[in-house]
């Protein structure tokens, strides 16, 4: 009697342990319990106002940078300027930029959503228009300018206004307004005292970087040809 009371005894104990087993076992693969968790990896790219009319770019966008970085930036662009040449340099930029504020800012630019002759006569005459003028004006300043990144933007400034004038598309000339805006106020101005009142869109290569700049991504992938004037431009 003693030796089957033995072996029911391990026999419960066998069972038992079975059992615990199993239960473990069930907790380790249940994918469901809180204690497991799937990381899905995203790749983040740029993402633009709708009402900015930029098309969004397929490449990682930079971090917001302060506006001490980007006021060292504009220092290393502005000291790449001899200093008999940064006051021709720095009027020129500023004359242009108002240009373009007179005739787009405060809903001027709707007005370019027309695309007759008269209307665009303004931009598209081939001497006195301004395309051509600032085209002549951004040729004078590059052999004056040192920093790669400066001249590349007023490279595009030149190539939004001459996609303008070439196709009426009003807002290729409000890409153009915020480059040459960016590089007056936040370049050449970045030390005035009016910086909590005036846009900072983020166009240049000089202080917003190349890479993940939707601009030059809507530039450089061609996105004009396809593209077509509303009566939502904004300057």
């Amino acid at each position: 009697m003693k030796r089957v009371k033995i072996l029911l005894l391990l026999l419960t104990v066998t069972l038992f342990l079975t059992s615990c087993g199993k239960t473990e076992t069930a907790k380790l693969s249940d994918t469901s319990s809180p204690n497991v968790t799937e990381t899905k990896l995203t790749t983040v790219v740029p993402a633009v106002e709708a009402s900015q009319n930029v098309e969004t770019s397929k490449e990682a966008p930079q971090k917001e940078e302060s506006t001490d970085q980007r006021t060292e930036k504009a220092e290393k662009a502005v000291a790449s300027i001899k200093a008999e040449d940064l006051q021709t340099v720095k009027d020129s930029i500023h004359q242009m930029h108002e240009a373009l504020d007179q005739l787009l800012t405060y809903g001027g630019i709707k007005k370019y959503v027309s695309q007759d002759d008269e209307t665009w006569k303004v931009f598209t005459d081939p001497q006195s228009g301004l395309t051509a003028q600032f085209t002549s004006t951004v040729n004078e300043l590059l052999p004056l300018i040192g920093d790669e990144n400066l001249k590349l933007d007023l490279q595009t400034f030149q190539r939004f206004m001459e996609i303008a004038s070439e196709k009426r598309l009003s807002i290729s000339l409000a890409y153009a307004h915020r480059v040459i805006h960016d590089l007056d106020y936040w370049v050449f101005n970045s030390d005035a005292d009016t910086d909590d009142v005036r846009d900072y869109w983020g166009a240049t290569a000089t202080l917003h970087g190349k890479a993940g700049n939707p601009y030059y991504y809507w530039l450089e992938s061609k996105a004009y040809e396809t593209h077509q004037n509303t009566n939502q431009g904004k300057k």
